[in-house]
């Protein structure tokens, strides 16, 4: 009987000290709101471009403008990260599909006959889209040390009416 006593008195406490360990929390941060020169609870720099490093210690996204460039001297393989879907409804020309959700049984066909050392650009769709990055560090593991990310590719291709394609991916096409 004892023992049930302690249990019980013991998990009241513990309750009470969660409950006023949040209230101190929602406290803090309505306060933190409320100041003139609140402290940022997240850094304003913070995003994958700002934190991911290609190899070779430079930065991993390429503009459109660079994209474009790559794509018309031919030096560049474009991969996209969206779905099998997406994809057979419409691409960057030439470019070849691994579906992040299916990585792994289609990142070797469609890059098993490229060197280490080509420039490959991922992308997928939208600005919050992490697939192309996810993709690009997958590419990274795998060997590859020029590998790129074009944020929001796909819709900034369309956009700017460069060539396109659909139809099924074509191993390393």
């Amino acid at each position: 009987m004892n023992r049930e006593i302690f249990l019980h008195v013991g998990l009241k406490g513990l309750r009470q000290s969660g409950m006023l360990l949040l209230l101190a929390v929602v406290v803090a941060l309505i306060g933190n709101q409320v100041r003139p020169q609140g402290l940022a609870l997240v850094d304003e720099e913070w995003s994958l471009e700002a934190h991911i490093k290609a190899p070779d210690g430079s930065g991993m996204t390429v503009t459109l403008d660079e994209a474009k460039e790559f794509f018309f001297s031919g030096s560049a393989v474009f991969i996209d990260a969206r779905s099998e879907d997406l994809y057979r409804f419409g691409h960057i020309l030439g470019a070849r599909g691994v579906p992040w959700e299916q990585v792994e049984s289609t990142i070797d066909e469609a890059t098993g006959d490229l060197a280490p050392d080509t420039l490959l650009i991922t992308y997928c769709d939208g600005e919050g889209c992490g697939l192309s990055w996810e993709l690009a560090l997958e590419l990274i593991n795998r060997g590859f040390m020029n590998v790129r990310v074009l944020v929001n590719g796909w819709s900034l291709w369309k956009e700017a009416d460069l060539p396109v394609e659909a139809g099924p991916p074509v191993p390393g096409s």
